[in-house]
C-alpha cells in the first residue's frame, strides 16, 4: 500500500497513461520587447534587488495534482532551501509523519532516497530528477524556489529579453537559452507568474500563477505537455532567512536500499 501510495504521490507514468494531452498554447508576452541594452539593464536591476533578500527558507507546501475533475493524487512537500545550492524535499503523504521519498540538491547534484521501494540514486543533474519522478518538464528546485519566494531564478542576463504592458502593471523576463519566463510586477519586483517553454520559446509547456492568501504564496500551475495536468499548491508555513543545518543535505543510505542510475 505504501509503494502504491508513493508511485501516485510522485505522479510517475502511470499517471501519464490516463491524463488527457492537451496542445500547448502559444507564447505570447505582453507588452512591447525592449531593446538589448534596455532589457540588459532591467534584468540587472531585479537581479540586484533580489540579492538582498533571504537565501535561506522553510515551508510547509499542500499539493493536489488533478486531471480535470478527477484527483489523482495530494501530498505534502516539507522544504528546506539554504540557498541556490542547497535544498531538501522531504515528501510525505497528506497525513501521517512517515516519509514517501527524500530529494536533496547539495552543491548542485541532486539524489533521490524512494523510502517506500528502498531505492536511491545520487549525484545526477537536478532537473532530470525532478522531471523523472514528477513526470513535468522543465520543473526544478529552482523553479520552486521562484514560486514560493517570488523572485526570479535568472543567473545571468546575458541571454534574457524583457517584455514590457502597455500599461508598465507587468514585466516579462525571458531566459531564452533556460526556456523560462517570469512575469513580475515591476513595482514591487515581485514574481507574479512563471512559464515554462518549449526549445523554441514559442509554446508554453507549463504555465503557474502565484497568488497571496495570509501572505502566504499558493499556485495554481497548469500542465499542458507532456500531459494535461492542474497541480495547486497552498503553502501552509513559510519561514524566510531561517537557520538551516548543513547536516540535513547529508542524507544517510541504509545499507539495504538499492542503488539506480541516474538515468535509468
Amino acid at each position: 500500500m505504501k509503494a502504491l501510495c508513493c508511485r501516485m504521490v510522485l505522479v510517475t507514468t502511470a499517471l501519464t497513461l490516463f491524463a488527457g494531452c492537451f496542445s500547448a498554447p502559444r507564447f505570447t508576452p505582453e507588452g512591447g520587447l525592449y531593446s538589448d541594452d534596455a532589457a540588459a539593464r532591467f534584468c540587472t536591476e531585479i537581479k540586484a534587488s533580489e540579492q538582498v533578500q533571504p537565501a535561506s527558507f522553510r515551508a510547509l507546501v499542500v499539493t493536489t495534482v488533478s486531471d480535470g475533475d478527477e484527483v489523482a493524487g495530494s501530498f505534502r512537500y516539507a522544504i528546506a532551501s539554504e540557498n541556490k545550492q542547497n535544498a531538501r524535499i522531504d515528501i510525505l503523504p497528506p497525513e501521517g509523519a512517515f516519509t514517501l521519498g527524500i530529494f536533496v540538491v547539495r552543491d548542485g547534484k541532486a539524489s533521490f532516497i524512494d523510502v517506500s521501494n528502498k531505492r536511491y540514486r545520487t549525484d545526477c543533474h537536478p532537473e532530470d530528477v525532478y522531471r523523472e519522478f514528477f513526470q513535468v518538464e522543465g520543473v526544478s528546485p529552482g523553479v520552486l524556489r521562484s514560486l514560493l519566494l517570488g523572485t526570479t531564478d535568472i543567473v545571468s542576463c546575458k541571454n534574457v529579453q524583457v517584455f514590457f504592458s502597455d500599461n508598465q502593471h507587468t514585466a516579462t523576463l525571458v531566459d531564452t537559452e533556460r526556456h523560462i519566463a517570469w512575469t513580475i510586477d515591476p513595482d514591487e519586483g515581485v514574481v507574479e507568474a512563471i512559464e515554462i517553454l518549449n526549445d523554441d520559446n514559442d509554446r508554453v509547456l507549463i504555465r503557474a500563477k502565484r497568488f497571496n492568501s495570509s501572505a502566504l504564496p499558493n499556485v495554481l500551475m497548469s500542465v499542458f505537455e507532456p500531459v494535461g495536468l492542474t497541480v495547486e499548491m497552498d503553502t501552509v508555513k513559510l519561514s524566510k532567512g531561517v537557520d538551516i543545518p548543513s547536516g540535513i543535505f547529508s542524507v544517510h543510505i541504509p545499507r539495504a536500499y538499492k542503488q539506480d542510475g541516474c538515468n535509468s
